[in-house]
């Protein structure tokens, strides 16, 4: 993938977390790492018509049993609505195109998501920091470095269970916290130890972004409480009018302590 022409899009790689896999000079798939309206897209280059550097392209949609996030293409929520259907509907959240434009513009000499935490715990974390607090570098989450101890003390989760979006290999190397520890941390080459903490600042904004990085938006930890059809968010630690089905472990995937704090916002979670 080149640098584009305009100035817009000549920060591509400051918005590297919206895009779905990894960007590199043969990358020239298309994607909608800007979360343009009309879905996948890509440069064109064309001689012939300078002024036209982009166009959409035609992806299909996958089948219904292809879909992640239980189903849904992003947050979702269960409804406070009374019945069958629906039980739980999607979340109306746009991909964070404006605030990565502007973290690229004026992130100098500031904390600015994604690159830093929101809480305490971090669990939203989802900048690119692959070193300890001591310096020592972080080992890639896949392959699984030291099992069988997994990341929380859920004996009936997969190691996959932990991660936002349910994939380690999407995380690489960077410092995460796919348990509920303190604060981000990861694997280290040092088997006596395993892992350890990581220096990760907190945003000067730590206001929630209304808007997702990633299709399945699992670091979404917004305040989104209604669904596209306007209908009221239940709460996750009630199981009236509809009772979710969750095992408390699997909060371990959520951006937040959902079910803890008994909060009714939107979430990700992909494959539930």
């Amino acid at each position: 993938m080149t640098v584009p022409r305009t100035f817009q899009y000549r920060m591509w790689n400051r918005r590297r977390l919206a895009f779905s896999d990894e960007l590199d000079p043969e990358h020239n798939y298309c994607r909608n790492g800007g979360g343009r309206p009309g879905g996948p897209w890509c440069y064109i280059g064309d001689v012939a018509s300078p002024e036209i550097e982009w166009e959409y392209c035609d992806v299909p949609f996958c089948s219904p049993d292809r879909q992640i996030n239980g189903g849904f293409s992003g947050p979702w929520c269960w409804v406070t609505t009374p019945g069958e259907d629906p039980q739980r509907e999607e979340c109306s959240i746009p991909f964070c195109y404006e605030l990565l434009l502007e973290s690229a513009r004026n992130s100098e000499g500031r904390h600015e998501y994604p690159q830093c935490r929101l809480t305490d715990m971090g669990k939203e974390y989802m900048g690119t920091v692959n070193k300890t607090e001591t310096g020592k570098d972080c080992l890639p989450w896949e392959p699984w470095p030291y099992p069988p101890q997994k990341p929380s003390n859920h004996p009936y989760l997969g190691y996959n269970d932990h991660f936002l979006n349910g994939n380690p290999s999407d995380h690489k190397n960077y410092c995460r916290n796919p348990a509920f520890k303190e604060r981000p941390w990861c694997y280290v080459s040092n088997a006596t130890i395993q892992w350890e903490f990581c220096d990760i600042p907190f945003c000067d904004d730590r206001t929630p972004p209304e808007c997702k990085l990633t299709d399945c938006g699992g670091e979404y930890a917004g305040w989104m409480n209604k669904t596209n059809l306007g209908l009221s968010c239940q709460r996750w630690n009630t199981t009236h009018p509809h009772n979710p089905d969750i095992e408390n472990g699997l909060q371990t995937s959520f951006s937040d302590y959902a079910f803890q704090d008994g909060h009714n916002f939107c979430r990700g979670m992909c494959g539930r």
